[in-house]
């Protein structure tokens, strides 16, 4: 049986884009929902019923609350992000 979305089980993918340049938060999400939202599963949710466990449309998805900003201190280096990335996943 799997278990899907669970706490000890989340169903969730961790990115890291590292910029060049500073690029407004509006208009970052507004690219990765141009280029991810193309593609039906990613506005889906994983459920289990009563035959397995199966993809289901998010009739809530809201893709503003899949992209946050964090800036690290100037001199976090690879060792603090690798700190931000263990509390966020």
């Amino acid at each position: 049986w799997l278990h899907m979305d669970r706490p000890a089980n989340p169903m969730q993918i961790l990115g890291v884009m590292m910029l060049g340049r500073r690029v407004e938060l509006a208009a970052l999400r507004a690219r990765i929902a141009a280029q991810f939202l193309r593609h039906e599963r990613f506005r889906m949710r994983p459920v289990e019923g009563v035959l397995g466990a199966n993809w289901e449309h998010d009739p809530g998805f809201d893709p503003a609350a899949h992209v946050r900003e964090h800036v690290l201190p100037p001199r976090a280096g690879s060792a603090g992000l690798r700190r931000l990335l263990d509390r966020l996943a």
